[in-house]
């Protein structure tokens, strides 16, 4: 329900892009907010309704990958539409695969931090264990991100830039930031807001809980509010999920932090073996700090691509310097989620990448990589 609804929702307000729909009817906005408000989300298209409910598996044993699934709702429909909400929904699948190891990782840390503040030497086996345990359970992490950005990486196969700019982007614009809806949009006699103006952001990829989970377990910490702006548009569930996993962290389960304690006063005494393997668990923390930032280069190139690079385009046509909106215009010249594009994302990945820890060993250069 909540798919369809914020679906058509979307659809209704630009579906005309000279004069985008700022009041929803009654006959939408009503069971929208009804909706949203059970599934403790906004009543706006989010990247939980338009991907994580948006796919069904063609093969019901088959893995969730673009070869397998298909949509449920499409906006326009095309190849191109189709290709970036599966591809999108393969990279969650992907990503998935690192909840766990994240879990497993807090556990362990937030369990030794016990042991080191306790009184007394930490045993070697514990230690040994541990170092173990966590550059399994880093590795696992590692690998997850990384297949999300092999995953990313096909969006051009199926996705022109010029079509996805066009026909796809501006149906995933909210009302918030967007100068196209300056005074945000009307949700007719809904019990939640009556008639008065809201603003909600669009569909983001800021929406998705994984890499929020990952970044409070490896002790990244990011200054943009957007970020936790965002979880108002996830799905309840995950949204408690993050906040438990942050408050883990926050009482000792960052492994960044446990690392660190670990380097300075645990290991201290211990066997070469022990302090090998703290070598290996810290050498492979570095390499899921990469994993992450490749990750958010590969977004940034993306926005380039797809988002940057089209509004060039565009803003070097006959038909701007007339003055005339088109459809591509919707979401006013900034992400979909309402932020400016690349002043959200460069200090993002930025701050990702200042985690590492050296001194183990420099990785290798980044694929991507900009400053």
């Amino acid at each position: 329900a909540f798919l369809l609804l914020s679906a058509i929702c979307n659809a209704y307000m630009w579906c005309d892009p000279s004069k985008p729909a700022d009041v929803i009817p009654k006959c939408l906005a009503v069971p929208l907010c009804a909706v949203a408000g059970a599934l403790g989300s906004a009543p706006a298209l989010t990247h939980a309704s338009i991907v994580l409910y948006n796919w069904r598996r063609l093969d019901p044993k088959g893995p969730v990958s673009t070869d397998n699934i298909a949509t449920l709702v499409d906006i326009l429909g095309g190849r191109d539409e189709k290709w970036f909400f599966l591809l999108t929904v393969e990279v969650e699948a992907r990503g998935a695969a690192a909840i766990l190891p994240c879990l497993l990782l807090q556990m362990a840390a937030q369990d030794m931090r016990e042991k080191a503040e306790g009184g007394g030497a930490v045993k070697e086996q514990a230690v040994v264990a541990w170092c173990r345990h966590t550059t399994e359970q880093l590795r696992r992490v590692r690998d997850s991100v990384s297949n999300m950005s092999a995953s990313f990486k096909k969006m051009t196969r199926q996705c022109d830039p010029y079509i996805f700019y066009h026909r796809v982007r501006p149906f995933l614009s909210g009302s918030q930031g967007n100068p196209s809806l300056p005074d945000g949009v009307v949700y007719t006699d809904s019990a939640a807001y009556g008639n008065e103006r809201q603003q909600f952001a669009g569909g983001s990829a800021a929406q998705s809980s994984i890499l929020q989970v990952v970044d409070a377990t490896l002790g990244i910490e990011h200054s943009q509010a957007f970020l936790k702006e965002m979880q108002q548009y996830m799905p309840r569930e995950h949204r408690e999920y993050i906040h438990f996993v942050q408050a883990k962290a926050k009482a000792g389960g960052s492994v960044a932090d446990l690392l660190d304690i670990m380097a300075t006063t645990v290991i201290e005494g211990k066997s070469e073996e022990a302090k090998g393997l703290l070598c290996e668990a810290t050498a492979m923390y570095d390499e899921c700090i990469d994993a992450v930032t490749q990750f958010r280069n590969v977004h940034m190139e993306m926005v380039k691509v797809y988002i940057i690079s089209e509004q060039r385009k565009v803003a070097a046509r006959e038909g701007r310097a007339k003055g005339e909106r088109t459809l591509g215009d919707a979401a006013g010249g900034k992400g979909t989620g309402g932020t400016g594009i690349m002043s959200f994302l460069q200090p993002v990945r930025n701050e990702t990448r200042s985690m590492k820890k050296f001194g183990y060993g420099d990785a290798l250069p980044l694929d991507g990589e900009t400053n």
